[in-house]
């Protein structure tokens, strides 16, 4: 569980840049492009896998993915 907790900090501090530079975006095109919700949607769902096995939810190892 220790790396996924490494690598999700630091992928947390990405996510932060990102979040805002989709943010902007979506103010000035009126939507989020493709690839950053993507990429938001990959980190938030690692993040919730992580969380489960932590939380004893389940018993499958998550995987070093953002799909």
């Amino acid at each position: 569980l220790i790396p996924h907790v490494l690598i999700l900090y630091v992928l947390q501090l990405v996510l932060r840049i990102v979040g805002f530079i989709a943010w902007v975006a979506a103010l000035i095109t009126g939507s989020v492009p493709v690839g950053l919700h993507g990429f938001i949607e990959g980190i938030l769902r690692w993040q919730h896998r992580v969380s489960a096995y932590a939380l004893l939810l389940t018993d499958e190892y998550p995987p070093f993915s953002l799909n």
